[in-house]
C-alpha cells in the first residue's frame, strides 16, 4: 500500500490533534466533562433517581424553567398558547434571577410551547405572557391587543439593537 505524501501529513496532523486533546489543559477538562464523566454518572443516575430528576440534572435550567411553564399552563388551563417572553436585560433591570431566559426553540424543544420575543414579526400574535411576582412567576392570558402591544413596547426598550 502507497502512502501519498498528502495522506501522511493528515495522518501526522490527526494525531497531533488526538494528542493535544489530552495535554492541553482546557481540552482535557472539557474531554473529561464531556465523555468519560457522564459515561460514570450514567450508571448511578438510573439506580438513585427517577426519570424526571435524571431529565433535571442532565439538562439544567433550561429544562427546569420549561417544566415550569409547563405546569404554569396546565394550571391555568391554557391550551395552544404563544407566550410572550420577557428579554434578558428587563429581568436583569428588575433584579429577577430566579428565571433564566429560555431561547423560544428551547422552550419548543423540552416543553413543546411555542413562545416568542418581543422582537420578532410575531410577537403581536402572542397571546400569553410571563408575570412575575416576589421569587414567583405565572402565565397569564391576555386578550386585550393593547395591554399585549404595551409589553411588547415595554421589553423592546430593553432588546439591544
Amino acid at each position: 500500500m502507497h502512502i501519498t505524501k498528502k495522506q501522511g501529513i493528515l495522518t501526522v496532523v490527526s494525531l497531533l490533534a488526538g494528542v493535544l486533546l489530552f495535554v492541553i489543559p482546557v481540552y482535557r477538562i472539557w474531554f473529561l466533562n464531556n465523555f468519560v464523566e457522564p459515561s460514570t454518572q450514567i450508571a448511578y443516575q438510573a439506580k438513585y433517581l427517577d426519570i424526571e430528576q435524571r431529565r433535571i440534572t442532565r439538562y439544567g435550567a433550561n429544562y427546569t424553567n420549561c417544566g415550569i411553564l409547563t405546569r404554569a399552563l396546565a394550571k391555568e388551563h391554557i391550551d395552544n398558547p404563544l407566550v410572550l417572553l420577557p428579554p434578558e436585560e428587563w429581568l436583569t433591570a428588575r433584579g429577577i434571577k430566579e428565571f433564566i431566559k429560555v431561547e423560544p426553540a428551547v422552550v419548543y424543544y423540552y416543553a413543546g410551547i411555542r413562545t416568542v420575543q418581543a422582537n420578532s414579526p410575531v410577537a403581536g400574535k402572542a397571546d400569553c405572557l410571563v408575570l412575575f411576582g416576589k421569587n414567583t412567576f405565572k402565565l397569564k392570558r391576555v386578550t386585550n391587543r393593547d395591554s399585549m402591544l404595551m409589553f411588547i413596547n415595554e421589553y423592546k426598550k430593553y432588546i439591544n439593537p
